[in-house]
């Protein structure tokens, strides 16, 4: 299947880079990310987000705000189509012309239909995964990995070194890009040791974002500013 999406290439040839998965479905959200200085936004349907308990609802419910964002941002957006209840490959064709660049869904939750979806497949992974596990994954036609490797009580802790060698070793002898999430509590200034281990960049999320438009505007600028030093140092 030939691969259309922008954000997938983008991740594909970049040095590092930057997603927010906005708070909820909304224009200004998705402007203040875009202005912050993101790479790509994600949204969400047939979900409760694990980290700010939001309940995102069916595509029927939440398209007028999934076209409102569309048409207010000028980059990728993303959509996690639900967890154990998913949209439909019927809605997700209906994404497709909306203008949706990816999909991000956990592995065990990603449906073979979704497969025939002219869409990136960006796809999750938490702890059940072993980095061989994943490599098998990977050889079954995904185009990146998210690591949402940390148990829910361990979300908006910080980050420590066993989060890092977890993360090293996920990465090691993998030929798909791996991008983090911060279910960890994850500051600007640690990205470097992200990047140092061959992350491909990060998807910040309300644990470090907040869940108003000014904070998801000043903390997507801090860590743009941060890879911008990151990668002009390198």
């Amino acid at each position: 299947m030939k691969n259309y999406s922008v954000f997938v290439k983008k991740v594909q040839g970049s040095r590092f880079s930057l997603m927010v998965s906005i708070p909820r479905n909304h224009p200004d959200m998705g402007k203040a990310a875009e202005e912050g200085g993101a790479d790509a936004i994600k949204m969400h349907i047939y979900t409760k987000h694990p980290a700010s308990q939001h309940l995102f609802g069916s595509l029927q419910k939440e398209r007028k705000n999934l076209e409102k964002v569309l048409s207010a941002v000028h980059l990728p957006v993303g959509i996690v189509p639900g967890a154990e209840k998913l949209a439909a490959l019927e809605e997700m064709r209906e994404l497709e012309k909306m203008g949706i660049d990816f999909y991000d869904l956990f592995a065990h939750h990603l449906p073979l239909d979704y497969l025939s979806l002219e869409l990136g497949r960006m796809v999750c992974l938490d702890s059940r995964y072993s980095p061989e596990q994943a490599k098998r994954i990977a050889s079954c036609g995904v185009d990146l990995f998210e690591s949402s490797m940390i148990p829910h009580e361990g979300y908006g802790k910080p980050v420590c070194f066993a989060d890092l060698a977890a993360w090293k070793a996920l990465v090691e002898g993998l030929s798909v890009p791996v991008m983090v999430s911060t279910q960890r509590k994850i500051k600007p200034e640690e990205i470097e040791y992200l990047y140092e281990i061959g992350i491909k960049g990060i998807v910040i999320g309300v644990v470090v974002t907040g869940e108003t438009v000014k904070e998801v505007y000043e903390i997507t600028k801090l860590f743009r500013k941060a890879i911008e030093r990151l990668t002009r140092d390198k």
